[in-house]
């Protein structure tokens, strides 16, 4: 079963990858979602109905929890978390910074997760124990050891709940530089930090468990330290994130989680 699901699950993320640049320019935003600023395009849709029909035919007792529709027996031993195109309002500008992002749990763990990139053509996978992968050649993250010359990033946008962690953030810069790139999906962060590109990243769910899910596995399989904001090994459940090559975990969690 293992390897089934691990070369299922490459398969369709590259194929919804494939989608997804398809229509890269050319796919009008659908409608909103309660805020405004979280738009649906047609690429949302069409690369969830690709990945969740391919899930049902290939597994018709796993469950799927996905962005773009209700729960499907999400009480089921393997679970699939499915976001088609994380960074919609990068998408659909224009902006280059989006991805697919596929994850399957067994009991509520990790255990194979997919990332496309698809403006760049590269596959990210990670399975649990074994590793993590890009276009098939190793990937590792970074070996910073000094905070000063390290480079985080965020994946959501800006944000009410995420305002005290940023702040203080932005205060410790009075005293040290910070280096910050907010890439506005979650996608493009997890692959930025998972090959070493970045450092670390950060966040407090706005969304769902879709949103991080795959990233995780993809980190942690990287070589990263990744907790929630309470220092807590990362669950299903949670509702924040802090990844971080290991030597500077300690230092972000410092920074960013809950005071009091």
């Amino acid at each position: 079963m293992t390897d089934t699901l691990a070369k299922f699950t490459a398969d369709i993320t590259r194929q919804a990858s494939r989608l997804v640049s398809r229509r890269f320019g050319r796919s009008g935003v659908k409608y909103t979602k309660e805020n405004r600023a979280d738009v649906v395009t047609e690429a949302d849709l069409a690369a969830n109905r690709l990945l969740v029909q391919a899930i049902k035919k290939k597994f018709p007792s796993h469950g799927i929890v996905s962005e773009e529709q209700p729960d499907w027996q999400k009480d089921a031993e393997y679970l699939w978390l499915v976001d088609p195109l994380d960074g919609t309002r990068n998408f659909s500008t224009g902006t280059p910074l989006f991805g697919v992002m596929v994850a399957v749990a067994k009991n509520g763990v990790l255990q194979h997760a997919a990332i496309a990139d698809p403006p760049n053509g590269k596959l990210y996978l990670a399975q649990r124990g074994r590793g993590a992968t890009c276009n098939g050649k190793p990937v590792h993250c970074a070996a910073t050891k000094d905070w000063v010359y390290s480079y985080g990033c965020t994946g959501a946008g800006l944000r009410a709940n995420k305002l005290a962690s940023l702040q203080r953030l932005i205060a410790s810069a009075a005293r040290e530089p910070l280096w910050l790139s907010m890439f506005g999906s979650a996608a493009v962060a997890a692959m930025y930090v998972a090959d070493g590109r970045r450092d670390w990243a950060f966040s407090r769910s706005s969304g769902g468990v879709w949103d991080y899910a795959a990233g995780v596995l993809l980190m942690g399989e990287a070589g990263c330290t990744v907790t929630d904001m309470d220092g807590k090994p990362w669950t299903l459940a949670s509702t924040s994130l802090v990844a971080a090559v290991p030597a500077l975990h300690a230092k972000l969690l410092s920074l960013v989680q809950p005071q009091g």
